[in-house]
């Protein structure tokens, strides 16, 4: 395991081996800051998360992962969570959000982006079939909701 802060110089699998659960916590948490506009926070969690899988055994202490470039005290909070739990609170409440799950599934429309998402929930969308009613979609957002199921397959 290479600990440094430049991700680049330090093999990670697209899928852990190890800290698996923890890791999928984490991108629930890190998704929802990107989907909200904290771009650097969202950042924040990429980086603990990319070090997180390319981490050779699973965590067992809040030191160990403390001792991890990359995760500072409020991710290291959040794995100590984990380990007395089995779950990181915040990430379940984020699963649970309406709101969470409005957003998420309009930034995976093609041509949209966090932003646009967010511009849609503010103005009290709740489907993709309400979004096709608003006045000033791009031609690209007209077609990625009008293909929207075709697109999620894969």
């Amino acid at each position: 395991f290479i600990n440094t802060k430049y991700e680049c110089l330090r093999p990670t699998p697209l899928k852990p081996k190890y800290n698996q659960c923890l890791v999928e916590l984490l991108e629930v948490i890190e998704h929802a800051r990107e989907l909200n506009g904290e771009e650097r926070n969202a950042l924040s969690y990429r980086h603990a998360i990319a070090a997180l899988k390319a981490y050779p055994r699973n965590i067992e202490s809040y030191a160990e992962a403390r001792k991890i470039i990359g995760i500072g005290p409020k991710i290291g909070n959040h794995i100590k969570e984990f380990l007395t739990t089995g779950t990181i609170p915040e990430a379940e409440e984020i699963n649970a959000s309406e709101k969470y799950q409005t957003l998420d599934v309009f930034s995976r429309v093609y041509g949209v982006g966090y932003k646009t998402a967010r511009k849609w929930y503010q103005k009290g969308y709740k489907s993709i079939r309400e979004c096709m009613k608003d006045p000033y979609l791009t031609h690209v957002q007209r077609l990625g909701l009008e293909l929207f199921d075709d697109f999620q397959k894969k």
